[in-house]
This record gives structure tokens, sequence and C-alpha cells, in this order.
């Protein structure tokens, strides 16, 4: 898994996984990174994904692209883990627009 720093964190994710990702859905890693870097971007742990050692988190942004993303990462040793990236849902995209109004 590399490890690469863009606009100031550093982020890895699985290959493979990643590729998939980018195919189906057509982010880049730096698209996903650059959710990071919205100054409205909301971030509330997943409750689906939850257990004691470790939460998954949701962050919902604009990227780079300008497209709406929401982005499942854990955090490992300030490290943030990508595990996937998809348009968010209904939820969210209100979630977001909430925090852009506020």
């Amino acid at each position: 898994m590399p490890i690469v720093n863009l606009f100031g964190m550093l982020f890895e994710w699985h290959d493979d996984k990643f590729a998939l990702v980018n195919i189906k859905r057509g982010y880049t890693l730096e698209e996903i990174a650059s959710v990071f870097d919205d100054d409205y971007a909301v971030t509330v742990f997943d409750p689906r994904h939850y257990d004691d050692n470790e939460q998954r988190l949701l962050t919902t942004g604009t990227s780079s692209q300008f497209r709406l993303v929401t982005v499942a990462w854990v955090e490992r040793d300030e490290v943030a883990r990508i595990i996937t990236a998809f348009k968010p849902s209904v939820d969210q995209k209100k979630r977001y627009n909430y925090a852009k109004r506020q």
C-alpha cells in the first residue's frame, strides 16, 4: 500500500481496491484526496462499520473536479487509509449543503 502526501495529508490505499474504484466510478486518488481540502467537508462516523479497534469515517465534500464525493476511510497512525469513494446519498448531500449554509 503506497503512502502519498497530498494537500498536506498522508494517504494510503489498497491498490487493487483503488483500481476498481477508479475504473467503476472514475475517481483518481488526487480527486478523492481533494475532498479533504474542502472547507465545507463534513465528516461523520460510519455507523454500519464500527468496531472497538477502528472507526470508519465518511467525509463528504466537493472535489477538485467540482463533484460532490463521499470518501470512506480510517485513520491509522496519522495516515488516512482510503477504503472507497462514491456519490453521496441524499442524507449526505443534505448534511453537506446544511454545513455550507452555516
